[in-house]
């Protein structure tokens, strides 16, 4: 940090609560902004009821800031359809993809033809609370071409929603959008944004009253639900009991202990029909 900022330290504070919307914080140790120096310091998130979580910090306050090579973000291997088939197909999985807009136009038969069964496609997204959810601009096309390979399909919303109001808008306009096409897969609910969620005032419980209104607004028009979530939101966050998941977790083995029907099991995958990177999946039967 340099000299002289004014700077709040509890801005670097990301925190939910089980059910407190409103987090206070305080700093202990001791610190100057106008003095250079090494601050060994802890910042505490608190709720209402005194509950807390404590983190230590090395706060350096410098007169000038250190000029830092830009550094290059490291190349991740890709990974080729034909290994993952080699090494994760059994009597008892299924090897598919799940694709958006950002794979462009895909060639479904080719996919079908590399030995992919089944892909899930992104059908809305809803990029910030402020806004309403669109259709992904592919989703017709390769719902369509999908569905002609001859590839299970299934869909994914990804949504901002902190209210139950905003999630039943959601799944009617989920509903509406389908028209009453059958499903292979449960609808899968897509919720990433928790890097703003100290800016949305929200609770743990309200995510999951978000989740739960989603599912029963589905269920009601026939169709089921599947949570979406990484290894660590859904260890650390999610109460996963009596839900469907569909596991993210880029490694050769997950250490997940839970259950779950799919694993996304890399985001740089590459098969024959698809220009680029995509995810790749295993279904668990």
């Amino acid at each position: 940090m340099l000299v002289g900022s004014d700077y709040n330290i509890c801005e670097t504070i990301n925190a939910i609560d089980n059910y407190d919307r409103n987090l206070s914080c305080k700093v202990e140790g001791n610190y100057d902004l106008m003095q250079v120096g090494i601050y060994n310091l802890s910042i505490i998130s608190f709720d209402s009821s005194g509950n807390e979580s404590k983190r230590d910090i090395k706060l350096n306050v410098v007169e000038r800031m250190p000029n830092i090579p830009e550094s290059k973000p490291p190349v991740r291997p890709k990974i080729l359809f034909d290994d993952v088939i080699a090494k994760y197909k059994k009597d008892n999985t299924a090897i598919g993809i799940d694709v958006s807009k950002w794979q462009g136009v895909v060639d479904f038969d080719k996919v079908k033809n590399a030995g992919a069964e089944f892909v899930i496609m992104r059908m809305g997204v809803n990029s910030a609370i402020e806004k309403d959810i669109e259709e992904d601009s592919y989703f017709q096309i390769n719902y369509k071409n999908a569905k002609k390979a001859g590839l299970k399909v299934g869909v994914y919303v990804y949504t901002t929603a902190t209210t139950r109001k905003k999630a039943k808008e959601h799944a009617k306009w989920a509903i509406k959008t389908l028209k009453g096409e059958k499903l292979d897969f449960p609808i899968a609910f897509d919720w990433e944004n928790w890097k703003y969620v100290k800016y949305y005032n929200i609770s743990i419980k309200d995510l999951h009253d978000v989740y739960d209104t989603f599912a029963s607004s589905l269920k009601k028009a026939g169709y089921d639900t599947m949570l979406y979530g990484s290894k660590y939101y859904l260890e650390k966050i999610w109460d996963v009991n009596n839900k469907t998941i569909w596991l993210a977790h880029y490694i050769d083995k997950t250490t997940y202990q839970g259950n779950y029907l799919l694993w996304q099991m890399c985001d740089t995958g590459r098969i024959e029909g698809i220009n680029g990177d995509v995810d790749i999946n295993i279904l668990y039967k």
